[in-house]
């Protein structure tokens, strides 16, 4: 155990958040791979995704025969992903010392972003499969890391299109708390683009500035929490200090980082008249003061106009976005007739998860999560249709929506022959486990789009701080995992 907790050390310890790319890991689990007695092949993932100027990379290691034909499916892939989800704040990440890239290892599991979601998974895939490297097996293993996993499923997307695997089997890497996944929501990422013109002016009594700071708590979107979402909360902060008769000019409003993550920070900058300043003052302390358990809290700083004017966003433009968060909540209420008690979450959700501003331009993402058998063309309506309606009421802005990414579902029945393969090896193995549906959204459902036989499974879960701080997951899970793997290739590859 210790050569695996040093590896995972050192993976762990290497940045690898989606949107600043994964070359470093890249590397260093191609390296390791070939250490261990692997075919590798490290292959740039090329894409057309707009905010990435960091470089992605897939690798491939292979045990047997490495010819890939394309009509012949062969052999277990065992893909997990190399990139992480935004560590948000790290001061937050109490028991890695404020320092989210600090491995730490307590008495029965392992800290660190990643541990979870999904690096130590693929340490326990390599070790499994490395068992194998000096037999003869009439099937090959593919090991492989993944990128891009956290901003639309980049890597695996090229891995099926590249054709540079064609397995007979998939075992997509998921925080599952060891349970077999056979099914999964599909997921929905929409832009909505607001474009105005900022007009610098004189303050005209607006000269006490806010920097208001909001910070929830982070979480999988899939699994939402509207009280924790710093971006909803700071909204909800606004609208109701407008409602108590303060009248705000903004000029700032951003939050979130990646865009599948309920966002744990948001800040806003608005002016206020100088009248209204000692009120407001009042009021926050009052609000703040007000709700100390609430999981999102605030924090202000206060100053002056100083000597020259402002230009201010459009007055107009808040209100148009409190209406999209009021839309996006609305778009849930709207598909809540379709319920399925087998997942955590039982029917679609919405959950903002980034605001971006440029000069005369805000951007606000929200995405949404929808159960097998749900019409993607009917969401796309209806968020169209929503849109244009809001867009017709403030005609002084050019408000437009975009679909910019969309992950499909995955749904195969619980008896299907590779899910009861999955379950029967667990059993064998000794480790409990079920076999369920799972409101995650993966890359397996690009695998199942293409009919491969797909599952889900690994070690970690929800509630192992995913998505958010302090992100861990148990040895005992690692040793059950890595067992698990072992005997689902002496029983598929021999």
């Amino acid at each position: 155990m210790r050569r695996f907790t040093d590896e995972a050390r050192d993976l762990i310890r290497i940045p690898s958040v989606s949107l600043d790319g994964n070359e470093e890991a890249a590397n260093w689990a191609a390296g390791l791979l070939r250490e261990r007695g692997f075919k590798v092949n490290i292959k740039q993932v090329m894409h057309s995704h707009p905010r990435i100027s960091q470089r992605q990379f897939n690798v491939i290691g292979v045990l047997g025969n490495p010819l890939v034909e394309r009509k012949i499916r062969k052999g277990l892939l065992l893909v997990s992903h190399l990139d992480t989800a935004d560590p948000g704040h790290a001061a937050a990440w109490t028991e890695c010392g404020g320092d989210p890239y600090k491995f730490e290892t307590r008495e029965d599991a392992f800290y660190g972003l990643g541990t979870a979601n999904a690096k130590i998974d693929f340490l326990c895939r390599l070790h499994a499969a490395q068992r194998f490297r000096e037999r003869k097996l009439k099937e090959p293993v593919y090991v492989v890391g993944t990128s891009g996993a956290e901003i639309g499923m980049l890597g695996v997307r090229y891995l099926i299109q590249s054709l540079a695997v064609n397995p007979r089997w998939v075992l997509v890497s998921a925080p599952t708390d060891l349970d077999v996944i056979h099914a999964h929501k599909s997921a929905h990422l929409f832009k909505v683009s607001v474009r105005y013109h900022v007009v610098d002016r004189d303050a005209k009594g607006f000269n006490r500035r806010v920097n208001l700071h909001a910070f929830g708590r982070s979480g999988p979107s899939a699994v939402p929490d509207d009280s924790a979402n710093a971006l909803s909360q700071i909204l909800k902060f606004i609208e109701r200090a407008n409602e108590s008769g303060f009248e705000t000019r903004h000029t700032l409003l951003s939050g979130g980082a990646l865009l599948n993550q309920i966002p744990d920070r948001a800040s806003a900058e608005f002016y206020l008249t100088s009248h209204q300043f000692e009120d407001f003052k009042r009021f926050f302390r009052d609000i703040t003061s007000g709700e100390p358990e609430a999981p999102a809290r605030f924090e202000i700083e206060l100053g002056g106009l100083g000597d020259m004017g402002i230009g201010f966003l459009p007055e107009v433009l808040f209100e148009s976005l409190l209406a999209l968060a009021a839309f996006v909540k609305e778009l849930a209420v709207g598909m809540a007739d379709r319920k399925d008690e087998a997942y955590e979450v039982p029917n679609a959700t919405t959950s903002l998860s980034t605001v971006r501003q440029s000069p005369n331009l805000t951007e606000l993402y929200f995405d949404v999560r929808m159960l097998p058998g749900t019409s993607e063309k009917v969401l796309l309506e209806r968020v169209r249709l929503g849109i244009g309606k809001l867009a017709a009421k403030y005609p002084g802005l050019n408000v437009s929506v975009d679909l910019e990414s969309s992950s499909p579902e995955l749904d195969l029945p619980a008896d299907h022959p590779w899910v009861k393969t999955c379950a029967e090896t667990l059993e064998a193995a000794g480790v409990v486990s079920k076999t369920r549906k799972s409101s995650l959204s993966t890359e397996a459902g690009y695998f199942s789009r293409k009919t491969y036989d797909v599952a889900c499974f690994g070690p970690g879960g929800l509630g192992g701080g995913v998505y958010g701080p302090n992100e861990h997951v148990r040895l005992e899970d690692i040793q059950k995992a890595t067992l698990f793997y072992e005997q689902l290739i002496e029983r598929t590859c021999m």
